[in-house]
């Protein structure tokens, strides 16, 4: 299961609620899609905190698809100038996947150096 941060901090960072695949059940247990616009630039974010999958989809002139598995938590940063969301992998080596959605959309996967 996905953990993720509080309800109110992923409507702060995606600025509306959800559509949820059944509107009955918590967050936790649900499909969370979330849509996405800036600009130029529009998709969506798909969280199925069940099992531990996420989907980002960006448009603009170009399209983006990542399809994230066994994802660990979601770290929604809503406070400043950036704001965004990081998805943190479960598996060592795997790094974060940073989707920043203010003050312009940007996706980076970040991922930890090996030393020698």
């Amino acid at each position: 299961m996905i953990s993720l941060p509080q309800d109110w901090e992923l409507l702060d960072v995606f600025g509306a609620e959800p559509s949820l695949s059944d509107p009955e059940r918590p967050w936790a247990y649900n499909t969370l899609t979330f849509a996405i616009a800036s600009g130029a630039v529009s998709g969506e974010v798909v969280i199925v905190p069940g099992y531990e999958e996420a989907r980002i989809e960006l448009r603009g002139g170009f399209r983006c698809s990542l399809f994230l598995r066994d994802v660990e938590r979601i770290v929604a940063n809503s406070g400043g100038r950036a704001q965004g969301v990081r998805f943190v992998m479960r598996r060592l080596g795997m790094g974060e996947v940073v989707l920043l959605l203010r003050p312009s959309v940007s996706l980076a996967w970040e991922v930890p150096s090996i030393a020698p």
